[in-house]
C-alpha cells in the first residue's frame, strides 16, 4: 500500500522559518489585541510598580488599545507606610496614558499625553518624624546607597482633574493642565539617611481649580528630599512677564521651619 505523503502546503510551512515567525507574531497580536493577554499585563505592571517603589500596589483593571498605543488604568492605589484605615499614599480613579514611538529601531518610547482623574496624594508625618513614604530597599549593612534613577519621564501634555493633596489632615484641591513636563528623581545617601535628588521642569501649565488665576506659568527646579526635610537649590517660576528666582529649605517635617530667599523681576 502506498503511504500518503504530507500535503505540499504543510511542507512549505514547516520548511519556511519566516512563515512560522510570521504566524507566531500574528498569534501574539491577536492574543493581546483581543484583550486575552490583559491579565498577564496586569500582573506584570503591578509587579514592576511594586519593585520600583517598594510599596504594595492595587490595580482594579487595565485596558490597552494597541493600534493607538493608549493604556487605561482604573483603581490604581499605591500604599505607603500609613496607618490602617487612613488614605493611601497615592490613589487615582483613572489614569490614561498615550504612548508615542520616537524611534522604532532604537526602542525609544515617550509619553504623548497623561490624564489623571480624581488623584489623591496623601503625605503623613507622625509626631516622631516618621512618614508614610516608602524608603528604598537596601541592605542595612551597606554604608552607602548605590545611586539609582527612580524616575526619568517626559510628558508632552498633562491633565489632572478633580484631585486632592492631603498633608496629615489638611487638604488642597488639585486641578492643573499643561505640556512639556520632565521629572527626574535619583536615590542616594546611606540606608540610615537616604536622600532623593531631583529636577522638575514644566512649561506652559495653568491651575484650573477654583481659587487659582488661569494664568499660564512655567517652573524649573532642582531639589533634594531627605527624612528630616527638603531643600530647593534653585527654582525659577515665570508667569506672563514676571519671573521669580527662589531658594528654600525646610528642616523639620513635624514642626516645619522655613528658610526662603527669593528675587522677583
Amino acid at each position: 500500500m502506498k503511504r500518503e505523503g504530507r500535503h505540499p502546503i504543510w511542507n512549505w510551512v514547516i520548511h519556511t522559518p519566516w512563515v512560522l515567525a510570521t504566524l507566531a507574531i500574528l498569534s501574539i497580536i491577536v492574543f493581546f489585541g483581543s484583550g486575552a493577554g490583559n491579565p498577564l499585563i496586569h500582573r506584570y505592571l503591578v509587579r514592576r510598580i511594586q519593585n520600583a517603589t517598594g510599596a504594595r500596589v492595587d490595580l482594579q483593571s487595565i485596558s490597552i488599545h494597541w493600534l493607538s498605543l493608549e493604556a487605561t488604568l482604573k483603581g490604581l492605589v499605591i500604599h505607603g507606610r500609613e496607618p490602617k484605615d487612613t488614605e493611601a499614599l497615592f490613589a487615582a480613579e483613572e489614569l490614561r496614558v498615550d504612548l508615542r514611538v520616537d524611534s522604532f529601531w532604537g526602542r525609544k518610547i515617550s509619553l504623548d499625553e497623561l490624564y489623571v482623574k480624581r488623584p489623591l496624594v496623601h503625605l503623613r508625618v507622625e509626631g516622631d518624624g516618621s512618614t508614610n513614604l516608602v524608603l528604598p530597599r537596601n541592605s542595612s549593612s551597606a554604608t552607602k546607597i548605590t545611586p539609582e534613577k527612580l524616575v526619568d519621564i517626559r510628558i508632552r501634555r498633562v491633565q489632572i482633574e478633580n484631585g486632592w493633596i492631603l498633608y496629615n489632615d489638611i487638604g488642597k484641591p488639585l486641578a492643573v493642565e499643561g505640556g512639556d513636563m520632565h521629572l527626574m528623581l535619583v536615590s542616594g545617601g546611606t540606608p540610615q539617611r537616604p536622600v532623593y535628588l531631583g529636577s522638575f521642569d514644566w512649561k506652559a501649565f495653568q491651575f484650573t481649580a477654583k481659587g487659582f488665576w488661569p494664568l499660564p506659568m512655567s517652573i524649573s527646579a532642582k531639589f533634594t528630599i531627605a527624612r528630616d526635610g527638603f531643600t530647593i537649590e534653585q527654582a525659577v517660576v515665570t508667569a506672563d512677564r514676571s519671573r521669580l528666582d527662589a531658594q528654600a529649605e525646610m528642616t523639620d517635617f513635624t514642626n516645619p521651619k522655613w528658610h526662603v530667599r527669593y528675587r522677583g523681576l
